[in-house]
């Protein structure tokens, strides 16, 4: 008896992928090249962002603390307080009057002296003006002028 191996739309399992799968294949790879191509061009179309200006950099910097203690009449603790206050800066500082800044550490509880010149002290610090500042350091008696 003669005995059929096949007929000719049927394919040997023993030769691979059928012709339909490779098709698919390329199909594939093709569409795949089209998408890398196609982001690659939109990154070299879009528009380079502008540098953020300086200002907007020195904005989210965060604060370098000046040394309070400096003041005459701020000790460690007094700058702390202030610290938790949010006045960081001598130019902060400047910018209280005097009762803010009594209002300021009286509420944690903290008992202190004069605060009338620390505006002053921390103005004359933020200009850099150091030998006034020890100057005025050896006027005050008290926190006071004399």
């Amino acid at each position: 008896m003669l005995a059929l191996t096949g007929c000719a739309g049927q394919e040997d399992s023993s030769r691979g992928l059928p012709w339909w799968a490779i098709l698919l294949l390329l199909v594939a790879l093709i569409v795949v090249v089209w998408v890398i191509i196609r982001v690659g061009r939109k990154k070299a179309e879009e528009p380079e962002l502008a540098e953020p200006k300086a200002e907007k950099v020195i904005a989210h910097q965060p604060i370098e603390p000046d040394n309070l203690t400096l003041i005459e009449g701020i000790g460690p603790k007094t700058q702390a307080v202030l610290q938790a206050a949010g006045i960081q800066t001598f130019a902060q500082l400047a910018d209280l009057a005097p009762e803010k800044i009594k209002e300021l550490l009286t509420e944690p509880g903290l008992r202190l002296g004069v605060t009338d010149t620390w505006p002053k002290q921390a103005d004359l610090a933020v200009q850099g003006k150091m030998d006034e500042l020890k100057a005025l350091w050896y006027e005050l008696q008290g926190g006071r002028l004399a």
